[in-house]
C-alpha cells in the first residue's frame, strides 16, 4: 500500500526573478516474498530455500527548491534537491526454534534496507551570443549517503560502512547555425565519482 502526498509553490517575484519549491513524501506499507536460505536441521546440514514475507515499512520524503533567473541573453537556474529514505524495520526475523536440531545461524536476523539520504546543489543555465548560436553550462555537487545500522536483532546493531559517494559535475556546451542548411554543436563534460 503506497500513501503520497505533495504540495507545490511557484513565486513570480519580478519579471525576471521566479522562485520554485515543491515537497513530497511516499509510505509504503505491506509485504512482498523474500526468498531465504536456511540450514536444514538434518545430520548432513544441507542448505534448503524458503519464502518468507519481508515486512515493508518505509518513508521516502523528498524536497526541491530552485530559482530561476532571466535576462535578455542570460537564463541561469539554481537548485537544490534532497532525498531521505527511512526503512522502519531494520532487520527481518525469522523464528525457527519450533524445528529440531535447528541451526544457530538460522537465528540472526536479515538485515533490510538501511536508512540513506542525498543531497544535491546545482546551477545551470544559456547564453545567447546571436540569433543563431547559443551555449549552455552546469555545475553540479551531490552527495549520498548511508549511516545507520545494518540490523538490530539478536546479536546486536551491526555498525555501518559509513557509506558515502560524492559526485562533481560540469559541463559546458554550445549550438550555432551559421547557415541554413549547417548547424554546428558541441560539448565538454566532465564528471567525478569519489565513492566511499
Amino acid at each position: 500500500k503506497r500513501t503520497s502526498m505533495g504540495l507545490g509553490l511557484t513565486q513570480i517575484i519580478s519579471p525576471t526573478l521566479q522562485l520554485q519549491v515543491s515537497f513530497k513524501s511516499e509510505e509504503k506499507e505491506g509485504s512482498k516474498v523474500f526468498s531465504l536460505a536456511y540450514i536444514c536441521p538434518s545430520a548432513q546440514g544441507s542448505i534448503c530455500n524458503t519464502m518468507v514475507p519481508e515486512p515493508i515499512n518505509s518513508t521516502h520524503t523528498q524536497f526541491e527548491a530552485r530559482a530561476t533567473y532571466s535576462l535578455d541573453k542570460l537564463h541561469v537556474n539554481v537548485g537544490y534537491y534532497g532525498s531521505f529514505y527511512e526503512n522502519h524495520n531494520s532487520a527481518l526475523n525469522v523464528d525457527f526454534s519450533s524445528a529440531r536440531n535447528t541451526s544457530p545461524f538460522n537465528q540472526l536476523p536479515v538485515a533490510l534496507s538501511p536508512d540513506s539520504q542525498a543531497h544535491q546543489f546545482d546551477v545551470s543555465g544559456n547564453y545567447d551570443f546571436s540569433n543563431t548560436t547559443h551555449g549552455t553550462f552546469k555545475l553540479a555537487w551531490a552527495t549520498a549517503s548511508q549511516n545507520a545500522n545494518f540490523a538490530d536483532g539478536l546479536i546486536g546493531p551491526v555498525s555501518s560502512a559509513g557509506a558515502r559517494v560524492d559526485t562533481t559535475l560540469a559541463k559546458v556546451g554550445f549550438t550555432s547555425r551559421p547557415l541554413a542548411k549547417l548547424t554546428l554543436s558541441g560539448d565538454l563534460r566532465y564528471e567525478n565519482k569519489d565513492d566511499q
